[in-house]
């Protein structure tokens, strides 16, 4: 049994909220485009990983969401 830390989850919302609230410029938006090809991956991962050690709150996950649909606005052509 996997036993989540819950300061995890909260700094983890609380970062993913901080890079939400970078989209809401546009110089902020050009220092996530800038890192997006690492961020875009991450975030995936978050998502779907089979050993679910990602995000296990609701809002969280719709967070991560809301960040994923501001990435697939960028040119992801150069993404591995």
């Amino acid at each position: 049994m996997n036993i989540r830390d819950e300061h995890d989850d909260v700094l983890l919302h609380e970062i993913l909220l901080c890079l939400k609230g970078l989209c809401t410029t546009q110089a902020g938006l050009e220092e996530l485009a800038a890192v997006a090809p690492s961020i875009f991956p991450q975030l995936l991962k978050m998502l779907f990983d089979d050993d679910r050690k990602g995000p296990s709150e609701f809002k969280t996950r719709g967070v991560v969401m809301n960040l994923l649909c501001k990435c697939s606005r960028w040119d992801l052509a150069h993404f591995d």
